[in-house]
């Protein structure tokens, strides 16, 4: 999947708004596991400092940049016509690299960068955080250059 290895010669540009569609399957998958805890465990301490954990991991997830909320989250991605990738968290600027254990599916992108002091930046992108014909674009450019 590198970024460097497709053909296409034009510019993706996506602004991104909060992943409320990730945070939804989130939120299933916690409601989930809360109620299958009390047939897996007996009554006690240990299922309620359990049940607490899965209370502070929701609250934790609601807050996170990868699903577009809070001032590290990236709002906007931009995959230059030469391969770069330009990701603004705000109105800053950061050059990156997109990682190869990046995932492409038809329904969910976890998109991995690395910037040159080697931090890493997370984005899932499940549908709704951007316009239709850049997410578009940008699945086709990124399955070309799987």
């Amino acid at each position: 999947m590198s970024a460097s290895s497709n053909s296409f010669a034009s510019t993706v540009d996506l602004r991104l708004r909060p992943s409320l569609g990730a945070l939804r399957a989130i939120f299933a998958v916690h409601v989930a596991a809360l109620a299958l805890l009390p047939l897996a465990m007996r009554p006690g301490w240990p299922l309620v400092v359990l049940v607490a954990a899965f209370g502070v991991s929701w609250f934790w997830l609601r807050h996170h940049p990868a699903l577009g909320f809070g001032p590290r989250a990236i709002t906007r991605l931009v995959w230059h016509a030469d391969g770069a990738w330009s990701l603004f968290r705000g109105e800053r600027e950061l050059r990156a690299e997109l990682q190869p254990d990046s995932l492409v599916h038809p329904w969910l992108l976890v998109l991995n960068f690395r910037d040159p002091q080697g931090r890493r930046s997370v984005r899932v992108i499940a549908g709704g955080e951007a316009d239709a014909e850049p997410l578009r674009r940008l699945r086709a450019r990124l399955k070309v250059g799987a």
